[in-house]
């Protein structure tokens, strides 16, 4: 069984709307500038672990843009989910809320407060960065945090 959704994405149109283009086009398309936050946010939690990610993020880039853009989407979900965990979260949400396009940082918040498992979160690579939010569902308790961060 094969998932084409995993699969790297064609190049995308710049004409594309923004309605109809994929979570995974964007997060290729940033992918460099997500590598560097994500290296930054990691270096001012654990140091160690930024050495490590560095050193992943070379091997996966040897495997093409479809699987670094897959495994840094992993690693964003994981950060996100960390910081709200240990209630650290607002400095790196809102680093990354302004480095990024709303169509691209918004589904990744939405889906790091889920807490649905990472093999569900890997579905919304395929869905369109603009669907509506009910389509991805969120705990009851993260209403008030969605409306002040992303209203």
């Amino acid at each position: 069984m094969t998932n084409d959704c995993a699969a790297a994405a064609a190049r995308i149109d710049a004409a594309q709307p923004a309605a109809s283009v994929q979570l995974r086009d964007l997060v290729q398309r940033h992918a460099g500038q997500l590598e560097q936050l994500l290296g930054e946010q990691m270096q001012q939690t654990n140091p160690l672990y930024a050495q490590a990610f560095r050193s992943c993020a070379d091997a996966y880039r040897g495997q093409g843009r479809g699987a670094v853009a897959s495994w840094l989407y992993g690693v964003t979900l994981k950060l996100l989910r960390d910081a709200f965990a240990q209630g650290q979260a607002e400095r790196f949400v809102l680093r990354l809320h302004q480095a990024f396009p709303s169509e691209f940082s918004r589904p990744l918040l939405i889906l790091a407060l889920g807490g649905g498992s990472y093999a569900a979160c890997s579905i919304y690579l395929c869905k369109p960065a603009a669907a509506a939010a009910s389509d991805i569902s969120l705990p009851a308790s993260s209403d008030n945090w969605v409306r002040q961060y992303l209203g």
